[in-house]
């Protein structure tokens, strides 16, 4: 099976007036279906790297990085949109939800974002028909129709989820999923992830404090290396 993500000794450089700090991953290789954390002290860069794996931060280094075979570091800033708009789904920390849409319009604002002037409402509905078992599963079919502002945090951030693959992406990347939520709505959000991306065949990268989440679903991991880091770098690896 062919990679999604493959990367080799990424690397991105805060420079200051007084010295630079180096944020180092050594390796990641992602499949479909793979489902990995992301882990480490605060600080330590984990953000970061997720934002350059989006291809949100410019100018970082990297030894290898293909986003399925195809070499990122090769196209232009117009052109990594356009593959980031399509390929890749984010899940912020906070705020993945426009306050005055409904979750229904959420998602299909999401959907026109990702295919631009290809958008055709009915590749929404037909969308929309394809994740309706699992909007159902995880209690957030009965709620499309509501507004951000009258939903639970945990439903919040499932929705925020959803939002991240309704154009159907290869990759989700998320940033701290579960920060704002209790022990048990954050394991039914990581619940829900897992299963999504399973069934669905897509990869994730998953930015998380929860340490014990990836012995829990038993997922990947990627974390920060005190051993091999200093005052001026971290390290991050499987």
């Amino acid at each position: 099976m062919k990679s999604v993500l493959d990367i080799d000794n990424l690397s991105y450089i805060y420079k200051t007036s007084n010295s630079n700090y180096e944020v180092f991953l050594e390796n990641l290789n992602l499949k479909k279906g793979d489902i990995c954390t992301l882990t480490g002290v605060s600080g330590s860069g984990k953000s970061t790297l997720l934002e350059c794996i989006g291809l949100l931060r410019p100018k970082f280094y990297a030894q290898k990085f293909y986003l399925d075979n195809v070499d990122a570091l090769s196209l232009n800033e117009e052109e990594k949109a356009k593959f980031r708009a399509s390929f890749i789904g984010y899940m912020p920390q906070s705020g993945g939800l426009i306050p005055y849409l409904t979750v229904k319009e959420n998602l299909a604002l999401q959907i026109k974002l990702a295919l631009g002037k290809n958008y055709k409402k009915d590749f929404f509905k037909k969308r929309l028909l394809e994740m309706s078992p699992l909007l159902d599963r995880f209690g957030m079919l009965s709620k499309i129709n509501e507004k951000p502002y009258s939903l639970s945090i945990g439903q919040r951030q499932r929705a925020s989820f959803f939002r991240a693959l309704a154009h159907n992406p290869q990759l989700i990347l998320i940033d701290e999923p579960t920060s704002a939520l209790d022990p048990i709505n954050a394991h039914k959000l990581f619940e829900t992830i897992v299963d999504c991306a399973k069934s669905l065949n897509i990869a994730v990268l998953a930015v998380t404090h929860e340490e014990h989440l990836k012995n829990d679903f038993e997922l990947l991991n990627v974390s920060y290396k005190a051993n091999l880091s200093s005052l001026h770098k971290s390290v991050f690896s499987r």
